[in-house]
């Protein structure tokens, strides 16, 4: 894996900064089974996730939500008591923290985590495959990512890219299937595996959102 340029990371996520959110969203996807795990949430956003995963991991679980945006983070915490109080918890099994995706392992420290969720946020990253790697590195070796993502038949050229990012648009960012598998995959997670998929959008003929369940392998580390 190549060095992140530090002042490009910083200055592409401080240009899509926006309090009204993304041109195009899409939906969330949890797995079932996670009761009692650790679960890391990338690209949370004001928290919605988080607040979801907190209530199906439990008492004995945990959920790190992380955000390159403060503004959303801010949102995130300020809604945590109301959650909290939703799902009965007595205690908080929550945090948030500021990050870019290309340096969370450096956020969240490695190998601690069960599971990895993000959703088509992850198109609009900086670098794909290092935020990938780092999020590997987040996760205890045979653990899984978990990642709703929004792929596109042709994917966009570079202005494209440039320009859906410009503007938040994650099925405009969307690169190809087979793409998405070969940087997870040159990323180091391996059994990359389409769990399921969506049908076209209706106004983006060509681009669908699919699950991908990616392990890390056995003897990570």
């Amino acid at each position: 894996m190549g060095t992140v340029d530090t002042a490009g990371l910083r200055e592409h996520y401080a240009s899509m900064e926006r309090e009204d959110g993304y041109a195009s969203r899409c939906r969330m996807w949890l797995p079932d089974d996670l009761a009692g795990k650790r679960v890391i949430d990338v690209g949370c956003r004001r928290g919605k996730g988080v607040y979801e995963i907190s209530e199906r991991v439990g008492a004995a679980g945990f959920v790190l939500g992380v955000d390159w945006s403060a503004v959303f983070l801010d949102a995130a915490r300020a809604g945590e008591r109301h959650a909290l109080d939703k799902s009965g918890l007595a205690e908080s099994n929550m945090a948030f923290a500021l990050g870019y995706p290309e340096e969370i392992d450096q956020v969240a420290g490695t190998g601690s985590f069960d599971v990895a969720i993000a959703n088509s946020v992850l198109n609009l990253a900086f670098d794909r495959t290092a935020a990938y790697a780092a999020l590997a590195r987040t996760l205890r070796p045979g653990r899984l990512f978990h990642y709703a993502a929004v792929v596109s038949e042709r994917g966009p050229g570079e202005r494209a890219l440039a320009e859906a990012c410009a503007v938040g648009d994650v099925r405009a960012a969307a690169q190809t299937e087979e793409r998405l598998l070969a940087e997870l995959r040159d990323a180091g997670f391996e059994r990359c595996e389409v769990v399921e998929r969506d049908e076209p959008f209706e106004d983006m003929p060509g681009v669908c959102q699919i699950v991908v369940a990616a392990r890390v392998p056995t003897g990570a580390r």
